[in-house]
């Protein structure tokens, strides 16, 4: 895709949001990744990014300690880039959860604090 100015680009799917970020040619992505969530810890939100090097299919949800799905944070396909989604804990305890990543067949897993 081009983002050259004099270029028009069709958006034929809705979205809730569109970020546009530029990267230099050494920046290229080149592996699916779950990147450290900021703040952390945190209260009550906090910032969970990842990455994917080509368009798949991205799953990722926010599970507590005994295992139960708290949050499905994105749950589609996606182009290759950089994302992310913001985690709001004002509902839940203070304590540790665990966030899950997948894309393709990858899966991650990190953990984050919730403090009140």
């Amino acid at each position: 895709m081009s983002l050259d100015p004099n270029s028009t680009i069709e958006l034929t799917t809705e979205y809730d949001e569109i970020a546009l970020v530029t990267t230099d040619s050494d920046e290229t992505i080149s592996e699916h990744k779950l990147l450290p969530n900021y703040p952390n810890p945190f209260n009550p939100a906090t910032t969970i990014e990842y990455q994917l090097s080509q368009n798949t299919q991205v799953l990722l949800e926010v599970y507590d300690v005994s295992g139960r799905r708290v949050q499905v944070l994105a749950n589609d396909t996606r182009p290759a880039g950089h994302y992310s989604a913001e985690f709001d804990g004002s509902n839940l305890a203070s304590g540790m959860y665990m966030v899950r990543f997948q894309a393709d067949n990858e899966v991650q897993i990190r953990k984050i604090t919730l403090i009140k």
